[in-house]
């Protein structure tokens, strides 16, 4: 586990053979990855469309391209998430 500048805890894993850092947070209800990542993955699975709202901890509205299932590798394990991940306009530094 890596831990950048900012607070929180991070994991390093591969997202369909991309390099990513993921932030574990065990209050969300839901998985969140910016489109920046998703327009990254040179394999894409399909996006579907989701009435999701969701807001940034600021409270703003965050745009949401839709929600797809992805593949996660942390080490030597490769975990198909099955639960919807949504696709959104992130404020990534």
């Amino acid at each position: 586990m890596g831990t950048p500048q900012n607070a929180g805890m991070y994991v390093k894993s591969l997202l369909h053979g991309i390099k990513t850092n993921f932030l574990v947070d065990t209050g969300a209800t839901l998985s969140v990855l910016s489109r920046k990542v998703y327009d990254s993955l040179i394999i894409k699975t399909e996006l579907y469309h989701t009435d999701q709202v969701i807001f940034s901890a600021g409270g703003t509205t965050l745009n949401v391209l839709g929600k797809t299932l992805i593949n996660i590798e942390i080490g030597d394990v490769t975990y198909r998430y099955t639960q919807d991940v949504i696709i959104a306009d992130l404020l990534i530094v």
